[in-house]
């Protein structure tokens, strides 16, 4: 050995415990789901939303995948509204009143609309932009041309829904 250094015995032991860790975290890292599970197929909530200067809420239902109804409150002009989703249609209910119209066709200047469409997309099985982050997912898309932000828990139940360019949040407990 040049200079009589000799192998410390430790920093082999070191390394190589360093090297497993290393080599764990890798498979851990490569074991985590990219996508969120899909979300309960039952499930209540209530949505809290904020669209401009009006708040309002809505109690959120799904009784079956790809069947989600809404029912306003909280604005005279909402109040007794009932939104119900399935399969690409949008059923809007006013008292007697009720209008059938393909999700895309909704009108995009009010909440209820830029609501419905979104939250239709965010009801496909994959996503295309979504990423990880503490406690859920978060997803980017775009309603008529307005980009959303929504998080999904871990169990893959919606939790929030921005849309910064039509002044639209949504926070589901």
């Amino acid at each position: 050995m040049a200079h009589g250094l000799r192998p410390n015995p430790c920093r082999a032991r070191l390394c190589r415990a360093v090297t497993l860790c290393l080599i764990f975290l890798l498979f851990l890292a490569a074991c985590q789901p990219k996508l969120p599970p899909p979300p309960p197929e039952r499930f209540t909530a209530q949505a809290n939303i904020t669209f401009g200067e009006k708040n309002f809420s809505a109690a959120v239902e799904q009784r079956c995948p790809g069947s989600l109804r809404l029912a306003f409150s909280g604005l005279p002009e909402l109040e007794g509204m009932v939104m119900r989703l399935e399969g690409g249609t949008a059923i809007l209910r006013y008292g007697e009143l009720e209008l059938a119209l393909p999700t895309p066709s909704l009108p995009r200047a009010g909440a209820v609309g830029l609501l419905g469409e979104a939250l239709e997309r965010l009801s496909q099985p994959a996503p295309e932009n979504c990423k990880r982050v503490p406690g859920g997912w978060e997803m980017t898309g775009a309603v008529g041309g307005l980009a959303y932000t929504a998080r999904v828990d871990a169990e893959g139940m919606l939790r929030g829904l921005r849309m910064p360019g039509a002044g639209l949040v949504v926070e589901l407990t």
